[in-house]
């Protein structure tokens, strides 16, 4: 009987620490979170005031945090506008778990090799766009873009024109018509 007392009294006790263990862990995980929301506020707060240097500190700090870290390197491409943002975006791509998220900055990297003249590594990264993304016809202009400068006229025309037979119901829908038009291929 004793025995039994003590088998209980010992799951018990387990139980109990497990909990304050788990209550903890959550109360803990929580003040951060929070920390590091009042950190972004501050510094959406001095973007706007203008103050660059000061958000790059801000921003640095962040880069610690898992949830914000994507968040906070998106506010760096906003200030970095003519800046070589290729690491910022492939830390982000790295590091973003939502795959429509995660399609959205591919193509913005791919724009951006695209623009240092990487256009090969570009179209790679394009392909990683899939049909079920939601800018898959934007990545796909894209696309079209960096072949035509390549001089691959045929293989953007045949992209454009199985874009172009969708409705046109979108702007990139239509962008990808009128590029159609302006290669000189009609449907």
């Amino acid at each position: 009987m004793k025995e039994r007392i003590l088998l209980i009294a010992n799951l018990v006790g387990f139980i109990l620490i497990i909990t304050a263990g788990w209550i903890a862990w959550n109360h803990f995980s929580e003040k951060k979170r929070s920390q590091y929301s009042l950190k972004e506020f501050e510094l959406r707060k001095t973007i706007e005031a203008g103050n660059t240097d000061s958000a790059k500190k801000i921003i640095k700090d962040l880069e610690d945090s898992k949830e914000f870290k994507a968040l906070s390197l998106s506010y760096l491409l906003h200030i970095e506008k003519n800046a070589d943002l290729r690491s910022v975006l492939k830390d982000i791509i790295d590091t973003t778990k939502d795959k429509q998220l995660r399609a959205l900055y591919i193509e913005r990297y791919a724009y951006e090799l695209f623009k240092f003249n990487q256009k090969e590594e570009a179209l790679k990264e394009l392909d990683k766009i899939s049909k079920e993304d939601f800018n898959y016809v934007s990545a796909m202009v894209l696309k079209a873009q960096i072949l035509r400068s390549l001089n691959k006229n045929q293989e953007a025309e045949t992209l454009l024109q199985a874009l172009g037979k969708d409705k046109r119901e979108t702007y990139f829908d239509n962008l990808a018509y009128a590029l159609l038009l302006e290669g000189g291929v009609n449907e």
